[in-house]
């Protein structure tokens, strides 16, 4: 999925199905997306990566993207009973 945000372009929700991995598929997405995004005259993309996907974050990478922030989520502990 592309946002398109005052001149930023979000990429969420990329991912690939297990048995459809290493083949370019994912790469070929998100410079999809970039082009798509390019062609609505926006200039700066950002997305999210869970920061153990080792995989995703080296196609990110070697596309051009780099770490800009970091965050945590947090979640409240299991209910009793």
């Amino acid at each position: 999925r592309l946002a398109l945000v005052g001149g930023w372009g979000g990429l969420y929700a990329v991912a690939t199905l297990p048995s459809a991995r290493r083949r370019g598929l994912a790469r070929a997405l998100t410079t999809a997306l970039a082009r798509e995004a390019a062609a609505h005259g926006v200039d700066r993309l950002w997305l999210q990566v869970v920061a153990d996907n080792s995989a995703a974050i080296a196609l990110y990478e070697s596309l051009g993207f780099v770490p800009a922030s970091r965050y945590e989520y947090w979640e409240e502990p299991p209910q009793a009973g």
